[in-house]
Parts: structure tokens; sequence; C-alpha cells
């Protein structure tokens, strides 16, 4: 059996404009993912190294004697102490930086994107939050 059917000229056209106008669109999105991943990658180049991070803070009049190991022990023990505080639900203000504080999530229904159905999340307990301080607000 043979398709004996003429096109017309506009729904060539049309057919033709639609197969454009997708292969455009996937051109589009294709470029939106990768300015995404550029901002990423921006953020992660102007991010500071921790070792230049150190090097900051012993340049200060504070810790111009402390060692750069010093510093480096330092900062681990306040990063051990802050995530101790914050799975404990407690809070803890540094003057000038700001509040770090554990909270509890609710639970809550969301919707899985792969499968679009909706699900239970659980309540989440020790989740971290941080509120910068008026100070750091300023900060241009």
């Amino acid at each position: 059996m043979t398709n004996n059917r003429k096109y017309d000229i506009h729904e060539i056209e049309v057919k033709e404009f639609l197969i454009k106008s997708c292969v455009l669109q996937a051109k589009i999105l294709f470029i939106k993912n990768r300015l995404k991943d550029l901002k990423v990658l921006k953020e992660i180049i102007n991010m500071i190294k921790k070792a230049e991070f150190v090097q900051k803070i012993k340049d200060t009049e504070y810790c111009a004697e402390m060692s750069k190991k010093d510093i480096e022990a330092v900062l681990k023990g306040v990063n051990d102490a802050i995530t101790e505080i914050v799975a404990a639900e407690e809070s803890v203000k540094l003057e000038g930086i700001g509040t770090f504080s554990g909270i509890t999530r609710p639970a809550r229904e969301a919707r899985n994107p792969a499968s679009g159905k909706m699900i239970q999340v659980p309540e989440k307990h020790g989740y971290p939050h941080f509120k910068f301080s008026s100070t750091m607000k300023k900060c241009d």
C-alpha cells in the first residue's frame, strides 16, 4: 500500500520550521547549561584557598606570632566545635560574623522529579542554619 498523499507546500514549511525550532531549542538549552557550568566554575575560581586563608589570618596583628600549623589546628577545632553544636540543635554566635545554629526541618510532602509522584520527606534534625551579623551584611 503506497501513500499517494501530496504534501501541501505550507505543510512542508511548517514541518521544517518545527524541526528547526526544536534544534534551536536544544542549542539554547545546551548554552544555558554551559553558562550555569561557567558560573559555578567562576565561583570556584573566586573562592579563596585554605592556605591563602591561613596566610591572611597569620598576617593580622593578633596571630602574627602563631605558626601556620597552629592556625590550621585552631580552624579545624573551630570547625569541629561548630559541627557538634549544629548537630545538637544549639547555636553559637561569632561576634562580627554571624550565628551558626541547628534547626529541625519539619516533615513535608515533595514531588519526585524523576517519577512525578508525591513523596513524604521526613523531618530532619540538626539541619545547619547560618545568619549573618549586621556587620557582615554591610560588607560590599
